[in-house]
């Protein structure tokens, strides 16, 4: 979730998977930011409320966190951030305050669960900073969407958006959009290659419909030419037979005339 290169010195250390400060490796938990899930609408919220803890190592007791900056300090390795797992959350009260727990917009793992409820118990989310109440109540932290922080002891933050951009949470997010965009795009593109597809049957169809149909344009066309010949033929035989009908006809006229004038 961080770029290696932004975390301090004895952070990197621990995260080096060649181990080399020799620590047991069961006790370490990983960061903070790579065990929990925040509501979109609620990462600046959460981002500012935990900016000081986001890369702190998770380890699951107080006495290997204790080892482990031991060994850091005794070689001047580099400085790290820690947080020991309780074994249980402590609890805050949260009846009669205005705004709802930030914890309610908030997954996270097992292994951490009473850890975040620790950290995050005493947060509410309000509107705006109009909202928040004036005096907080002693231990009580009231937090804004829009990411200003005001707690009890008089310590106020406001961590703007293009300073959440470095946060993991933010980056999580961002990666998870740009995700979700892609899946989006590869639907898009799939439908229209499903599309596109279609319309290449669809041609391949109109095509051969277009075949098939000149084909039969050329079958009648022969048809009709061939037809147009026996008529033409037929005329001819019929116009050559009313000739030698004429002709027979004549020929009998005539012969009626000579047998009258041989009569007479």
């Amino acid at each position: 979730d961080h770029d290696p290169n932004m975390l301090p010195g004895g952070t990197r250390l621990l995260l080096d998977s060649g181990n080399p400060l020799g620590i047991d490796t069961q006790t370490m938990l990983g960061t903070l930011a790579s065990h929990i899930e925040v509501a979109p609408d609620y990462v600046r919220a959460v981002e500012v409320s935990l900016r000081a803890c986001m890369d702190a190592v998770l380890v699951n007791n107080t006495a290997a966190a204790l080892d482990i900056v031991s060994r850091l300090q005794s070689g001047a390795r580099g400085s790290v951030r820690l947080l020991a797992v309780p074994s249980n959350a402590i609890p805050h009260p949260s009846e009669g305050i205005t705004g709802d727990r930030l914890l309610d917009h908030v997954k996270c793992t097992e292994t951490v669960r009473s850890i975040i409820e620790t950290l995050l118990g005493s947060f509410f989310v309000v509107p705006a900073a109009a909202d928040i109440p004036n005096p907080i109540s002693s231990g009580l932290v009231f937090v804004t969407q829009g990411g200003i922080l005001a707690r009890g002891d008089g310590w106020v933050e406001y961590l703007m958006p293009e300073d959440n951009a470095a946060y993991p949470l933010h980056l999580r997010q961002t990666i998870a959009s740009a995700e979700d965009e892609s899946r989006r795009l590869d639907g898009e593109l799939a439908n229209a290659s499903r599309g596109l597809e279609r319309l290449h049957q669809d041609l391949a169809t109109l095509d051969n419909a277009i075949r098939e149909g000149r084909a039969r344009l050329d079958k009648s066309a022969r048809a009709l030419a061939q037809k147009e010949g026996e008529s033409q033929l037929i005329s001819g035989e019929a116009r050559n037979t009313a000739t030698k009908l004429e002709t027979v006809s004549w020929e009998l006229d005539n012969l009626k005339t000579q047998n009258v004038s041989s009569e007479a």
